[in-house]
């Protein structure tokens, strides 16, 4: 039986009014549930690095909410969302970050400034003054949306094609 074959024998017997199973029904769901199941074999064979990925996100995202049911919604959220809101946010977050180690490097405290003395608010002053230019390229981010998309696509497709053999 073909598949349309076993979905048409079951409307059919489903319309008739009166449904008794019989083997042939039987056999036509089993036959469905097989296809249906080597489809979603395929499908996965066919996506193994999402289906890491995936799996991977998802741990972490169990491990920050402490909560199965709120992580898998999350998950589902962030697939939704176009991928260039995903590069975004990666781009801000990144910046971000430079941003933090230079001012670390340059000795520029964590502190609030209402909680810094008269002598570390002066000095942090002084720092800024002198690195100035430098942390105003830093504030406007040091990296630039499309240098930062060019080089995750990049990283993307050089991992697609490294690892979409490994099992």
């Amino acid at each position: 039986m073909t598949l349309e074959s076993c979905i048409q024998r079951i409307f059919w017997r489903l319309g008739n009014g009166n449904f008794t199973p019989n083997q042939k029904d039987v056999d036509a769901m089993t036959q469905i549930t097989e296809w249906i199941n080597r489809e979603k074999e395929i499908e996965l064979d066919n996506n193994r690095l999402f289906a890491k990925i995936y799996t991977y996100c998802f741990m972490h995202e169990i491990q920050f909410y402490k909560d199965i049911d709120f992580a898998q919604k999350k998950m589902h959220e962030l697939l939704q969302q176009d991928i260039s809101d995903h590069y975004d946010l990666f781009s801000k977050r990144l910046n971000e970050l430079k941003l933090n180690l230079y001012k670390k490097k340059i000795g520029l405290s964590d502190k609030h400034p209402q909680l810094m003395s008269d002598e570390e608010k002066s000095k942090e002053e002084e720092l800024i003054s002198a690195n100035q230019s430098e942390l105003s390229k830093y504030f406007i981010g040091i990296y630039s949306d499309d240098k930062i998309y060019k080089s995750l696509n990049n990283q993307i497709t050089e991992a697609i094609n490294n690892y979409k053999n490994y099992p």
